[in-house]
């Protein structure tokens, strides 16, 4: 069955910062440049259609990159403590930035320190911190691989391979959608197994809803396995204590998503 799907390699989160416009809310240097405008990779897409209102609405997550500091003198490219940085998106303007550093609640501050501390989970509207910011999703022609035989051809050849995850969570239907970087062949079983991400698996608890400032707020990161076309378990990162009140982010917490609408897809 043809249809079409996402190609990753040629989909990115774009967003442009002025800083002799504006001061950003998400930096925690000055920065030596006036402007910076930046192009970063997806890996993965989540679209969310609330049930009564039919809105959809479509969230991207950026490939990670780490805390740096572009212009910076030798010696300075990269600031310390240095933070993995993540980023999603939205097409109702809504933004988020992921940060994680060697444990949490390091306490390193924002720029300028009266904004306090950087958070893990920082939230906002896109016009609050950026001077434009869109997303692109390439999307081409793909196949649906219905039976174990296409799916074993297609994991052969080099093709690129898109998993789709569809499920319905209280008010809500969610479809994720992510390459496959990761694919398992147990020939003589004939089954397959992805084992890929990173993704964003939204959390729709009522608790969750009114705990967050912004919807994107609900998302939590996460890897993503299924071998069958009916469930699917995810393990999400979480902070996860190590020793005493010392925590880390660590993909330690797994759920089961069930029941699902899963199927693999080979682009053209």
């Amino acid at each position: 069955m043809s249809e079409s799907s996402i190609d990753f390699p040629r989909s990115y989160l774009r967003f442009y910062l002025d800083f002799e416009n504006r001061q950003p809310i998400s930096i925690s240097r000055p920065s030596p440049v006036r402007s910076n405008r930046v192009r970063v990779a997806l890996e993965a897409m989540c679209s969310i259609t609330h049930h009564a209102t039919r809105t959809k609405t479509t969230y991207v997550l950026s490939a990670a990159c780490k805390t740096e500091n572009v212009g910076g003198t030798v010696g300075d490219l990269w600031i310390q403590p240095n933070a993995d940085c993540i980023f999603i998106g939205s097409d109702d303007g809504e933004f988020a930035v992921y940060k994680s550093w060697s444990r949490n609640d390091m306490g390193v501050m924002l720029e300028p320190p009266t904004l306090g501390p950087q958070p893990e989970r920082q939230t906002f509207r896109s016009e609050e911190n950026f001077d434009d910011c869109q997303y692109e999703l390439c999307e081409v022609a793909a196949t649906v691989l219905n039976i174990y035989e296409s799916v074993a051809t297609a994991v052969r050849g080099d093709r690129p391979l898109v998993a789709r995850i569809e499920y319905e969570d209280g008010d809500y239907e969610v479809c994720i959608e992510q390459p496959v970087k990761t694919i398992n062949l147990a020939e003589r079983d004939q089954l397959f197994q992805i084992d890929t991400g990173p993704i964003i698996v939204p959390d729709l608890r009522p608790e969750r809803l009114e705990a967050e400032s912004h919807f994107i707020g609900v998302f939590d990161l996460a890897y993503s396995a299924f071998h069958e076309r009916d469930w699917a378990e995810v393990v999400l990162r979480k902070p996860t204590s190590v020793s005493g009140d010392v925590s880390v982010n660590h993909y330690s917490e797994a759920r089961l998503i069930r029941p699902t609408r899963n199927s693999l897809l080979e682009l053209s």
